[in-house]
């Protein structure tokens, strides 16, 4: 299986936390649900705190974050499979059987080789294990804009209230998104998003078009936003799948986000699953998203 535990964007490293499990290992089990997942550690391990550190040139000033939004108690820890915005990282834990915790790290230097590693901390003690270095992305001229919000004006009265609720949904959301976009990808291009009504059930289309029929927000819009972006952004999208799924680099990046081994993609249609499906994702999924944008250009820790 790829062992890689960081991939770094320009100013943002995604970077997967993963504990021994079984006999010799921290963790003596795990217990998977849709909501949590929890470790349970053996009893040489007493863990009061988990958390990521980083440092670019010297070890003795680490940046130490701790991921304090989980469940601790007696040998156990809880993490959310949703993710969770803490501070400057965010993170969530994976449904899988290896169980593990992808954290974002934001507010970071372009260009730049950042030492990246996980701690955990048992009384005044720290035990810091799985460093990495990755190099992040260099600045880019190349960006993600949204130059206005326009309503339509073939509305009809009885949606006029909700096409003014989505618009101020969009304001909300889209610097979030151009945010994603302008830190994981290269992608050059200025859109204007358009509330529309339509009485059939769509929710918007890859021209930034909405339809206020149905008034989506929060994590759901801004999955449905990169879901339709990606359509046009989406660098290996006209490759055939059969050649899409045995892609070097896809499997690499599959991997490292399912922690699989031999994960990979599959098409469905013009649905290139998972990147672009019809699930609608967390914010730190919808990261994972966006950094697939341009696969064969993702920095992978050496």
């Amino acid at each position: 299986m790829f062992t890689g535990y960081a991939i770094a964007n320009k100013t943002s490293i995604m970077y997967k936390y993963k504990f021994s499990i079984g006999t010799n290992g921290i963790c003596d089990n795990i217990s998977l649900s849709s909501s949590t997942v929890g470790y349970y550690f053996n009893t040489n391990y007493p863990i009061e705190e988990i958390g990521i550190y980083y440092y670019t040139t010297n070890q003795v000033n680490k940046t130490i974050l701790p991921m304090r939004n989980i469940t601790f108690s007696n040998l156990y820890i809880g993490v959310s499979t949703k993710s969770v915005t803490d501070g400057n990282i965010s993170y969530k834990s994976r449904i899988v059987l290896t169980a593990p915790i992808f954290v974002l790290i934001k507010g970071l230097t372009e260009n730049t080789v950042y030492h990246v590693g996980a701690y955990y901390k048992i009384g005044t003690t720290y035990t810091y294990f799985n460093e990495t270095a990755v190099t992040t992305k260099p600045a880019s001229d190349t960006k993600l804009v949204f130059s206005r919000i326009d309503i339509d004006t073939n509305i009809p009265s009885t949606y006029k209230e909700n096409a003014d609720t989505y618009k101020a949904n969009l304001k909300e959301i889209l610097p979030i998104v151009t945010d994603i976009f302008n830190d994981a990808t290269n992608v050059n291009r200025t859109y204007v998003a358009t509330v529309k009504y339509d009485a059939y059930n769509w929710a918007a289309d890859n021209n930034m078009n909405f339809n206020c029929h149905y008034v989506d927000s929060g994590d759901t819009l801004r999955s449905i936003i990169i879901h339709e972006l990606e359509h046009n952004h989406f660098n290996s999208h006209m490759i055939q799948s059969d050649y899409l799924s045995k892609y070097e680099y896809a499997i690499k990046f599959m991997e490292f986000a399912t922690d699989c081994e031999g994960a990979s993609w599959g098409q469905i249609y013009l649905h290139y699953y998972p990147i672009i499906s019809s699930a609608r994702y967390d914010y730190v999924d919808d990261y994972l998203v966006a950094m697939a944008t341009d696969v064969d250009n993702l920095n992978f820790n050496s």
